[in-house]
This record gives structure tokens, C-alpha cells and sequence, in this order.
């Protein structure tokens, strides 16, 4: 099956999960990513643990796409990134602000050779902030938009931290979106699109509803962190956990009658004054039974309730297993690597997988009009690296 972004070439000179995740999306959709690493490569690939003498993190997030490993500090390795870009429809990159602009390859630069180009600058706070020379991490990006102070205070009495990677992760899908939109800009207007895409804005903008009702009342928490009966986190017999979401009135009427307590189906679940009595009495019913004893009760009974599971189950859930969700490649040494396919356009069949460092370059300058003896000699100069 076609898919819909071949044909597409992008340059994808980002680095670690923010823009990898990205670009192996618009992999998956069918468009030929190139990735520009230095001489040393990616940092993602010395991350451990490994899978042989590969790093999971590269493995990962770089099936799919292709790559060549280049000195953009050199004249002549910016010249050979010239000519990638003169034949690409994106580019991608997530320097610091100013940093692409030392190096000769802006959007400003790059628009002199190729005027149809989509030129994503994805940074921490975006290119005219006052916070654009700032270091950050996806942790800061969560404390500074205010999601940390959401979560409910750990043992410590510092909030908790959340497992997941949310600003990094949000960057990619908005780099997905903000990409597919600057093609179509390019499509309809005839000129390059600039985009300054920022990971604090990007998480930011995930608190819609939450920011929409301290906006209404001034009200700073969320009312999704724990603080009421029905949306709560409970602790069964075995010492593991379920999830219960039933956020209206009619399924915390379900939950009550499935349970046999019909006298808490007038709690007003939204009223946290009094949650804490409630939640200490769904507690008290939970702990009766072993986790796997109540799935088996609720799975099937038209309830918000879903066990708490780890990583390591996830591999026999029926949802994950009937849609082949998890899947696996042979890596570039030959060891077994399993991924998680992306839910569109399925990425079953994308085997292909992670790249060496440098690997495709000769391939692809040749296939732009370079000879084996330029190539050499680009080789013998350190201007490229092939593995």
C-alpha cells in the first residue's frame, strides 16, 4: 500500500527523542527521513541499556529513516548539506536559537537554494523568547507550565514527578502537525514555510479544560489528580492497583450498585470537601479482593475500570496482542528489536531498521550527482563519516 508522504524527503537534523519521535511518525507515514548527525553521531545512540552494542533509544526512534553523518562546521560539509536541501521538501532542527544561523544553514540561507522549503526550528521556548538561552529538559518544561504543581504531593511532600516524557512527546506530535501544515502552505502559496515551533508552548497548550477552569473560577487544581472517589487510583488485596473513571452520575450509580452501595449514590463526587470519607470507603471495598478478581467482575460491565498494569504485562493484553500493537525487527547487528507501531497508517511492515552512523551517505550524494572519488575524498577529509 502507497502511503501518503512518499516521495517526500526530509533532513532531520534533530537530536534525541523531541524531534526523533517526529520524524520516525512521518516515517511511518511513508516519507524518506534523512537523518544529519555529527562525525560522533547522535547522543541517542550512546544511551544505554543496548541491544548488542546498539543503544534501545536509537533503535528505537530512528527505524525507518536513513543516515549521514557530516561536519557542518567545515566548508565543505556545508556545501554537501546544501545540495541534501536543495533536492528536500523539510527541513528540521532543534539547536539552540542562533545556532543553525552560525552554522550557515537558517531558514534565511537555506531559502536562497531551495524557495519552496518547510523549515522547522523546533527549540525549548522558541527563537524570540526570554527564555531562548535557557537550558531545559522535559522535567522543566513540566515544572514551568505549571503540570508539576497539578500532581498530587509524593512521601516527600514535593509533587510527583511523572513517568512520561510529556514535553518531549508533545513537541513531536506538534512537529507532525506543524510540518504536514507547512507543506500545504507550500502547496497553496508557491514560497517556503518558516516555522518556530516551541516544547514549552507545545505543553502548555495541553492544559486546555484545566487552564479553562481556573479561568472561569480560580481554581488552581485540576480535579483529575486523585481528589475524588470517582476518579481515583485503588489498592487491592494483592498490593496492585485499578483505576476507577466514573466521572458522572450515571456510572458512579453503576459502580455503587455493582458494589452494593446504593447509599453513596448521592455523594456529590465533585464536592472534594467530602471525598476523603468516600474514597477511604471505595478503598475499604477494594481491598477485599486480588486485582486480577476484579477485572474479571468490571472489565465487561459497562464501567470506567481498568487495572493498573505494568510494562511487563502489556505484552499479553488481548487489546495489544489482536491488533499487534508491539512488533519486531532485526537490528543492523543482527540482534531482535521490538517496537511499538504507530496507530496510523499501520507500521507493520516499516522493518526496516535503525541506520549506522553514516551509513546511506554514498548512496544518497550519489544519487544528488556526486562521484565515488568526491565522496573519497570527502571521507579522507573528515567531512563524512561512514560506518
Amino acid at each position: 500500500m502507497r502511503k501518503p508522504l512518499e516521495g517526500l524527503r526530509i533532513l532531520d537534523l534533530s537530536r534525541l527523542l523531541p524531534g526523533g519521535y517526529g520524524t520516525l511518525i512521518l516515517a511511518d507515514l511513508g516519507a524518506e527521513v534523512i537523518k544529519i548527525e555529527s562525525i560522533e553521531g547522535d547522543p541517542s545512540r550512546e544511551i544505554p541499556p543496548f541491544v548488542g552494542s546498539e543503544s534501545h533509544h536509537h533503535l528505537t526512534i530512528n527505524r525507518n529513516k536513513k543516515s549521514v553523518a557530516l561536519n557542518l562546521k567545515t566548508d565543505a560539509g556545508r556545501k554537501v548539506f546544501y545540495d541534501l536541501a536543495r533536492n528536500s521538501h523539510c527541513i528540521l532542527e532543534n539547536f539552540r536559537p542562533g545556532v543553525a544561523k552560525k552554522l550557515g544553514i537558517d531558514f534565511e540561507e537555506i531559502d536562497k537554494i531551495n524557495n519552496k522549503i518547510v523549515y522547522c526550528s523546533l527549540s525549548a521556548f522558541g527563537q524570540d523568547s526570554p527564555y531562548k538561552e535557557l537550558p531545559a529538559f522535559d522535567l522543566n518544561f513540566t515544572a514551568l507550565s505549571g503540570i508539576l504543581g497539578l500532581s498530587q504531593l509524593n512521601e516527600n511532600g514535593n509533587p510527583s514527578i511523572p513517568g512520561l516524557l510529556l514535553a518531549d512527546t508533545s513537541a513531536s506530535l506538534w512537529t507532525v502537525i506543524s510540518i504536514l501544515a507547512g507543506l500545504k502552505d507550500v502547496e497553496q502559496n508557491g514560497k517556503s514555510a518558516y516555522i518556530d515551533l516551541a516544547m514549552h508552548d507545545g505543553l502548555l497548550s495541553l492544559l486546555t479544560i484545566i487552564a479553562g477552569r481556573y479561568f472561569a473560577d480560580g481554581n488552581i487544581s485540576s480535579g483529575f489528580t486523585g481528589n475524588s472517589a470517582a476518579w481515583n487510583v485503588y489498592r487491592t488485596k494483592d498490593n496492585k492497583h485499578i483505576s476507577l473513571a466514573a466521572y458522572d452520575k450515571y456510572f458512579w450509580k453503576r459502580f455503587c450498585e455493582l458494589v452494593n452501595r446504593e447509599d453513596l449514590i448521592t455523594h456529590d463526587f465533585h464536592n472534594h470537601e467530602q471525598s476523603e470519607e468516600i474514597i477511604s470507603i471505595v478503598q475499604s471495598i477494594f481491598i477485599q479482593k486480588k486485582r486480577d478478581e476484579w477485572e474479571s467482575q468490571f472489565l465487561h460491565a459497562n464501567l470506567p475500570f481498568t487495572p493498573v498494569k505494568s510494562i511487563d504485562e502489556l505484552e499479553e493484553d488481548s487489546h495489544i496482542q489482536q491488533k499487534e500493537i508491539f512488533q519486531r525487527y532485526r537490528t543492523k547487528t543482527d540482534k531482535e528489536m521490538k517496537y511499538i507501531k504507530t496507530p496510523i497508517y499501520s507500521s507493520i511492515n516499516d522493518k526496516k531498521p535503525a541506520p549506522l552512523l553514516g551509513e546511506d551517505a554514498r548512496d544518497l550524494l550519489m544519487s544528488i550527482g556526486y562521484i565515488d572519488t568526491e565522496i573519497n575524498s570527502l571521507l579522507e577529509n573528515k567531512v563524512i563519516k561512514i560506518m
